[in-house]
């Protein structure tokens, strides 16, 4: 991981995102199944790949470069009242979605519920500890998609081993 910040203040971080975990191939964007550089900061996300050689090394001027080239990713996130940007619905809400649309079996919107989750454990102040959940949370959204609800319903309760009882409404 990297941070710098580019020439007009942003500060940066720079993390490989690897796929990993039994995770098919097949299941990802074919520019994304080797990994993915993402540049994060205050106000976006974005992604790179194929994923630069020199990233870890190479000057800032060079990686901010990079970034330039990388595609943008919209965060589903509202502003708070006191300015600030967060997800939109509570966590405990979106887990509720989660086990709806598991009972319900509909791939596309488990999977999206699935991601709302990990979009709320991703921000800076979610609980440390639920930060090991993430990658379980998006291999359950990749089989979900896959219409493979045994292996989603799996990886979910990997993840959820990880969600203190406070995150799930309790």
């Amino acid at each position: 991981m990297r941070t710098y910040t580019d020439p007009q203040g942003t500060v940066w971080t720079v993390y490989l995102v690897a796929p990993g975990g039994g995770t098919s191939p097949q299941l990802l964007p074919p520019e994304f199944r080797a990994g993915w550089l993402c540049y994060e900061c205050e106000e976006g996300k974005r992604r790179l790949a194929p994923i630069p050689a020199d990233w870890e090394s190479c000057p800032e001027n060079r990686l901010d470069a990079y970034r330039a080239s990388a595609v943008s990713v919209q965060r589903r996130i509202v502003a708070t009242s006191d300015g600030r940007n967060a997800p939109a619905r509570p966590v405990s809400e979106e887990l509720r979605d989660v086990e709806h649309f598991f009972t319900r079996k509909l791939p596309s919107s488990l999977s999206l519920a699935l991601d709302k989750v990990a979009e709320h454990l991703a921000q800076p102040d979610a609980p440390a500890e639920t930060r090991p959940a993430l990658p379980h949370l998006r291999l359950a959204s990749q089989a979900a998609s896959a219409g493979d609800f045994a292996t989603a319903r799996d990886r979910y309760r990997d993840a959820a081993a990880y969600f203190p009882r406070a995150l799930l409404g309790g």
